[in-house]
């Protein structure tokens, strides 16, 4: 066959095959795996650093509110208003109505105290007994430090002469 029949034959046909395409490597396998796992781990990461959060957050306020009982009155009513939907005259009556319940809470705060500072300087020295003196110094530290933050001494009565009082 001569080249006029070749180009009769299949007139589609060009003239010139194109050069075969270049073969690509293979694609690089993906590794799901991985990507799952660093999503799980970032996932933890972040529940952990969350709830630590939340934990400070909590911890301080409760701190805030053992610090600062002369603020229950307003944070309670305050709280009652948003959760009984109070209006501003019942809030304030509710203010009003904590207030010489919890001073009387303080009151018998304060006579229970002495008994409550004796059995803390109990702990202290009973488990100081068992420890070596350097331990000893550590534990003094650590446990009245957790005294302070966690019993602080009551505030004093309303009815006492605040200029005996230190200036803060």
């Amino acid at each position: 066959m001569n080249e006029q029949e070749k180009k009769t034959e299949n007139p589609r046909a060009p003239e010139n095959p194109p050069p075969p395409a270049p073969t690509l490597p293979p694609a690089p396998r993906r590794r799901r795996w991985v990507s799952i796992l660093l999503s799980l781990l970032l996932l933890l990461v972040g529940g952990v650093a969350g709830s630590a959060l939340t934990v400070l957050v909590i911890v301080r306020r409760a701190q805030h509110a053992i610090h600062h009982p002369e603020e229950a009155p307003a944070r309670i009513a305050s709280m009652l208003k948003r959760k009984l939907d109070l209006s501003g005259g019942q809030e304030a009556a509710v203010r009003e109505a904590l207030v010489p319940r919890l001073a009387a809470l303080q009151q018998i705060r304060r006579d229970v105290q002495p008994r409550v500072e004796t059995e803390f300087n109990l702990i202290e020295a009973d488990v100081a007994r068992e420890l070596t003196p350097k331990q000893q110094e550590e534990w003094s530290a650590l446990f009245r430090r957790m005294r302070d933050r966690w019993f602080p001494p009551p505030p004093p009565a309303a009815d006492s002469d605040k200029t005996t009082q230190p200036a803060k």
